[in-house]
C-alpha cells in the first residue's frame, strides 16, 4: 500500500528537478499542486479527458501543438507533469495555443512569457524519470511494453539510440536507489543549512556514508565523491538563502580542491563537518545582512567594494552624500557600533578568510587590505582576533585537517 505522503514526496522531487507544473490527483480530486505558472487559462483543461484516459503505470499525452504531459498512475493516485515541450516553442506556436484557449492579446503575451519559464525535456527523458519514480514507489520495474509512449499517429517517442538507453535504464536498480538517497540527504541538509543550525548540520553529516555505496577497492575515491556531492548540495542551499553565487561557488571550489589533495581517508569526516558548518555560518551572516536597513546595507556594500583601499569615514560620508557626523551618528543609532571600528572589523574578517583559504603571506594580505604596514596589520589583527595572524593560521591548519 502506497502512502499519500510517499506520492506527494515523489511529486515534489519531480517538480524540483524539472521545474514543471506537477499535479497529484487522488480518485480524480486534486490533493497537491506544484509550480503553477501564472498562465491565464489552464491548457491542461483542454486535454483533461485524454490525461484521465491514460491508465498504464506511465504514459504520455502528446498534442498537435507539440506539447506533452507525462502521467504516472499508482493505485488511486495519478501524477500529471506538464505541459512541456521538447524545445522552446516559437511565438507562433504559443499564439496557436492561446487562440485555441480563447485568450485575448494581453493573455497571449502572458502565455508566451509563461512558456519561457518552462523547462524543455525530451519525452524519452521524461518517461524514464517517471518510470524511476514508479519503481521507487512500488518496487516494480517497467518494461517498454508496460509504458504508453506514443506520439500522434502511433509514432514511437524513442529514437533507436534512446531505445538503447531505455534498455540500459531498466537495469539501473542501484543507480535509482542512489538518486533517492541523494534526494533525501539533500532535503535534510538544505533545511538544516537554511535554518543556520550547526547542531542539526552535524547530526545529518554523520549519515553521509549512506549517500554513495562504498567501493572496497577504492575507499578514498568513495570519500572524495561523497565530499564533492555534499559541497555541491551545500553551495546550492546557501545561494537560495541569499548568499552570493560567487562567494558560495568559490567556497565550494576551495574545499573540493582540498578534498582532492587528500591521500588518506582519515581527515574526511572532520573536514566535511567543518565545511558544512562554514556554509551554515554564511547563511547566518546572510540573514544578518537581510535584516539590515537600506542605509546600513549601503554602508556595508561600500566597505566591501572598497576593501582593498584605505577607507576613511570622511571619504565614505562624501561618497554617500552625507556629513561625517550624520553618517557616524546614524550608523551608531541603527547598529550600536562605531563606524570606524566596524570598518576595521570588516577588514580583519576579510583577512581571516584570506588566511584560512589561501597561501598569501601576511605582508601580501596587509598590502591588499591597505594597512599602513605589516606591523600595523598584525597589531590590529591581534586586538580584534585576540591572537596574531600566525597564531590564527596555525589554528586553522590544526582545525582544517589538511
Amino acid at each position: 500500500m502506497i502512502s499519500e505522503k510517499q506520492i506527494i514526496m515523489s511529486a515534489e522531487k519531480t517538480e524540483r528537478f524539472t521545474n514543471l507544473h506537477t499535479v497529484v490527483y487522488k480518485n480524480k480530486k486534486v490533493i497537491a499542486e506544484y509550480n503553477q505558472f501564472d498562465s491565464p487559462k489552464k491548457y491542461s483543461d483542454y486535454y483533461a479527458d485524454k490525461l484521465d484516459a491514460v491508465k498504464q503505470p506511465v504514459g504520455v499525452v502528446y498534442t498537435n501543438e507539440d506539447v506533452y504531459w507525462t502521467i504516472m498512475n499508482v493505485e488511486e493516485y495519478k501524477v500529471v507533469i506538464g505541459p512541456c515541450g521538447e524545445t522552446q516553442p516559437t511565438r507562433k506556436q504559443t499564439d496557436v495555443i492561446a487562440t485555441m484557449m480563447g485568450c485575448n492579446e494581453e493573455e497571449k503575451e502572458l502565455l508566451y512569457k509563461t512558456s519561457l519559464a518552462i523547462n524543455h525535456i525530451p519525452i524519452s527523458t521524461a518517461v524514464m524519470m517517471s518510470c524511476a519514480d514508479y519503481h521507487m514507489l512500488t518496487g516494480i520495474k517497467l518494461k517498454p511494453s508496460d509504458v504508453l509512449r506514443n506520439r500522434n499517429k502511433g509514432e514511437d517517442v524513442f529514437t533507436l539510440d534512446e531505445e538503447k538507453k531505455w534498455k540500459s535504464f531498466c537495469e539501473l536498480d542501484e543507480s535509482m536507489m542512489i538518486q533517492e538517497r541523494l534526494y533525501q540527504f539533500e532535503r535534510k541538509m538544505c533545511r538544516a543549512i537554511r535554518t543556520g543550525s550547526e547542531e542539526e548540520v552535524e547530526r545529518i553529516a554523520s549519515s553521509t556514508e549512506l549517500i554513495l555505496p562504498p567501493r572496497a577497492n577504492d575507499q578514498l575515491r568513495h570519500y572524495k565523491n561523497t565530499f564533492i556531492i555534499a559541497a555541491t548540495i551545500a553551495s546550492r542551499a546557501v545561494i537560495q538563502c541569499g548568499v552570493s553565487p560567487a562567494e558560495s561557488l568559490s567556497m565550494a571550489d576551495y574545499y573540493i580542491h582540498r578534498c582532492e589533495r587528500a591521500d588518506v581517508t582519515e581527515p574526511f569526516p572532520e573536514m566535511l563537518l567543518h565545511m558544512l558548518k562554514v556554509f551554515t555560518r554564511l547563511v547566518k551572516n546572510s540573514h544578518e545582512i537581510v535584516q539590515m536597513s537600506e542605509f546600513v546595507k549601503s554602508v556595508d556594500a561600500y566597505i566591501e567594494t572598497h576593501m582593498s583601499e584605505k577607507i576613511t569615514v570622511d571619504q565614505m560620508a562624501y561618497d554617500l552624500g552625507m556629513s561625517r557626523n550624520s553618517l557616524s551618528g546614524k550608523f551608531k543609532q541603527e547598529t550600536g557600533k562605531v563606524l570606524s571600528e566596524y570598518i576595521t572589523m570588516k577588514k580583519i574578517d576579510r583577512a581571516k578568510y584570506i588566511i584560512e583559504n589561501s597561501d598569501n603571506t601576511f605582508s601580501e594580505i596587509s598590502a591588499y587590505l591597505a594597512f599602513s604596514s605589516q606591523s600595523h596589520f598584525q597589531r590590529v589583527f591581534k586586538k580584534c582576533a585576540e591572537m596574531t595572524p600566525a597564531e590564527y593560521k596555525k589554528k586553522c591548519e590544526e582545525t582544517n585537517y589538511i
